[in-house]
């Protein structure tokens, strides 16, 4: 029996991506194909909606994008936050006061807009993605000020770069005692806190009810610890041959290195009908 293929969700950053940070022409063209055929494709990032918005012009606007691990889903189209899971208030003062007074470099996720501190080692990295995107998906690089009001904002995750183990331990034990946050790497030395409760799966869940595909007939596509919640809930969990030990092991499938268009080497392999 013909297996379905209702939705595919994939992280972006070392699974769709190259290592240039682009979406392969071979991948670009099979999300065409899938799209055509009726099937859903959704981005699911880490990332903040502003820096999600070039990758998905290349793939249309027409569906919503689960950004900030879970924790927002966006509508390019209308403007709207479908989902939102924020950070309490007293919770995000209490990171920030700890973070600026051991002098850890982080970025605030607001719903409206990304935040660096000062010298940042991220800027530069988003400083060359305005450059090379296009003109009208760039996005402001803001930096926090001094006296930045944190509780006039609705927070949904802070990113903390260069982050090493001893630091998710410290933050764990100091400030997550009580379960408030979901603590977890997006990718290498990127620790990120958002909301208890914040997470891929859940961003694909809520898709799942808001247009009413199965997610027994749904792939999900990650490489890195924030991708487990939406491939443990997902029928068809791939990860890239570059991706974390741990989650190869639980994969339905491994597919190609995300430099040699992991996407296609997927659907091509479990639903070669789709390529038809």
């Amino acid at each position: 029996m013909e297996q379905k293929l209702q939705c595919v969700v994939s992280d972006l950053d070392d699974s769709l991506l190259t290592s240039d940070k682009t979406i392969s022409p071979r991948d670009r063209e099979t999300i065409r194909r899938l799209k055509e055929k009726g099937v859903y494709f959704f981005i699911a990032s880490g990332r903040h909606f502003s820096f999600v918005r070039e990758l998905a012009s290349q793939v249309g606007f027409d569906l919503p994008v689960i950004c900030c691990n879970g924790g927002h889903v966006y509508d390019y189209l209308t403007g709207e936050t479908l989902m939102a899971k924020l950070i309490p208030s007293p919770v995000a003062q209490a990171v920030k006061e700890y973070l600026d007074e051991r002098k850890i470099h982080y970025l605030i996720y607001t719903t409206e807009s990304p935040f660096f501190t000062p010298g940042n080692p991220r800027i530069p990295f988003w400083e060359e993605q305005n450059r090379i995107c296009a003109p009208e998906n760039r996005f402001p690089i803001r930096i926090l000020e001094e006296g930045f009001p944190i509780e006039e904002h609705r927070i949904l995750k802070f990113l903390v770069p260069q982050a090493t183990d001893p630091i998710r331990e410290d933050l764990t034990r100091d400030l997550n005692q009580d379960g408030s946050m979901t603590i977890v790497y997006s990718g290498k030395g990127l620790l990120d806190l958002n909301a208890a409760g914040a997470c891929k799966g859940a961003g694909v869940e809520f898709l799942s009810q808001h247009f009413g595909f199965s997610l027994e007939n749904t792939m999900a596509m990650g490489d890195s610890e924030n991708d487990q919640s939406m491939l443990d809930l997902c029928g068809w969990p791939v990860v890239p041959e570059n991706g974390e030990d741990f989650l190869k092991g639980k994969a339905r499938f491994v597919t190609a290195h995300h430099d040699r268009d992991p996407l296609t080497a997927a659907i091509r392999q479990l639903f070669p009908q789709l390529l038809e």
